[in-house]
This record gives C-alpha cells, sequence and structure tokens, in this order.
C-alpha cells in the first residue's frame, strides 16, 4: 500500500491542479468579457457626447447668424444694442443647456471609467 500511495497523491494534486485551472481560466474569460462589454459602452457612450455635440453646433451657428442679420439692418445705436441684447440672451440660454448635458454627461464618463478602472462589475451606462 505504502507505495500506492505517492501515486494517490500525484493523482488528486493533479486532478486539483487541472480543476484550479478551469476556474481561472474560466474566471479570465469572464473578466475578458466584462471588459470588452465596458469598452464598448464606453465607445458608445463618445459617440453619443460626439453626436451632442455636433447638435449643439447648429442652434449656434443659427444665434451667431441671427446677430449678423440683426446687426446688417440696425441703423441706430438703440437697434445695434438690441441685436447684442438678443444674442446675450441666446448665448446665455445655450451656455446653461450646454452646462446641464456637459454635466450629466461628465457624470457617466466618470461612472464608465470607474468601471474600467476597478473590478469591472455591474457594467450599465
Amino acid at each position: 500500500m505504502p507505495q500506492n500511495e505517492p501515486q494517490i497523491q500525484r493523482t488528486t494534486q493533479s486532478t486539483r491542479l487541472g480543476q484550479s485551472s478551469a476556474g481561472f481560466a474560466e474566471a479570465s474569460q469572464k473578466g475578458l468579457k466584462d471588459v470588452a462589454k465596458l469598452q464598448s459602452q464606453f465607445s458608445d457612450y463618445l459617440q453619443e457626447a460626439n453626436r451632442t455635440w455636433l447638435a449643439h453646433m447648429q442652434p449656434e451657428a443659427s444665434l451667431a447668424s441671427q446677430l449678423a442679420s440683426e446687426l446688417a439692418t440696425a441703423r441706430t445705436l438703440p437697434e445695434t444694442t438690441v441685436a447684442w441684447q438678443h444674442w446675450a440672451k441666446g448665448r446665455i440660454e445655450l451656455f446653461t443647456e450646454e452646462s446641464k448635458r456637459l454635466l450629466a454627461q461628465t457624470e457617466k464618463l466618470m461612472e464608465s471609467g470607474g468601471r474600467m478602472l476597478g473590478n469591472g462589475s455591474s457594467p450599465h451606462l
């Protein structure tokens, strides 16, 4: 019986090593899938932010065009002042909307970045 004992120990150790290797491989594969999912979500977020930014440029261009048109037709100082007041009011409104949007996007970016740097759990954007 003592001669079989080392063989049994080697078989047991080999089985344990095989199980732990399989578990490690499974955990690694899950981790890679989680990282890929986070990267995909992060990329989607950046594309959304880009679309939002481009959409924001239209009202900005419209406001500038309106100012140019009003200044071109202004004949007196009060008319010029009114044109600049319209532009300033519109610019403040755009700035307020822009600030809210930027804050929300930054929050999402920080959450996503934190998950990417962390353990990768709960990846929902």
